[in-house]
């Protein structure tokens, strides 16, 4: 299977917060930031960790390359679907486990 690449892009002002909105994934809680740029969505192992009914969701391999910007890499764990609530919108979203906690 080849190798793909996604590129994430992140501008930060240092002195500015990120961005992020209150979702539900699987129905928990979350504070994600928001990042219309991105061409995938991501959450870190400690987030994905945190509740049994996210761990407990399929997981999949992912052997392709996600980069920032800059292009440096970020290591994926994985890839699984869950379900995204935000406000009144719900979707089933493919969701990249990136390591890391924070």
């Amino acid at each position: 299977m080849p190798e793909t690449e996604y590129d994430m892009l992140t501008l930060q002002d240092q002195s500015t917060k990120p961005c992020t909105v209150e979702v539900e994934l699987n129905g928990i809680p979350v504070a994600m930031e928001l990042d219309t740029r991105a061409a995938v969505s991501i959450i870190n192992e400690s987030t994905f960790s945190k509740s049994a009914e996210i761990s407990l969701s399929f997981f999949a391999a992912f052997n392709q390359q996600i980069r920032t910007y800059t292009g440096q890499s970020i290591e994926a764990l994985g890839v699984t679907q869950l379900q995204v609530r935000y406000k009144t919108q719900d979707a089933c979203v493919a969701v990249h486990i990136v390591k890391g906690s924070t």
